[in-house]
């Protein structure tokens, strides 16, 4: 099965399991659904990155950020910005709500996680 969307293989499959336990569970609407394989949206940018084979220092320059700083958002210890969406959006083409909806969700996934932890 191939699906083409904007994001890397690991994105895809990571989304299909979800997918399989949303429906799976469907029968029960009022009980939410958290799951521990939220994905950090810098995880998603560097998959993104790799595929497009774009240079990681050309990708923080164009930025506006230290390579360091664009190392750090890939090992999910930063986070992105709605400035930092709309400069994806224009570099890469994904909608700014796209990477705020990947940061908000997975924010709710941690402290869903340390709720039920």
């Amino acid at each position: 099965m191939h699906i083409k969307t904007h994001f890397g293989v690991k994105h895809q499959i990571k989304t299909m399991i979800i997918q399989k336990i949303i429906k799976k569970n469907h029968a029960r609407p009022q009980q939410p659904i958290y799951s521990k394989l939220a994905t950090h949206p810098g995880e998603v940018l560097k998959d993104e990155i790799e595929e497009r084979k774009l240079v990681k220092s050309g990708v923080a320059k164009e930025l506006g950020m230290q390579p360091g700083h664009l190392s750090e958002l890939f090992k999910g210890k930063r986070h992105i910005s709605a400035a930092l969406a709309l400069k994806l959006q224009r570099m890469l083409g994904i909608p700014a709500e796209t990477w705020l909806a990947l940061q908000n969700r997975y924010e709710l996934s941690q402290l869903y996680m340390l709720e039920l932890a």
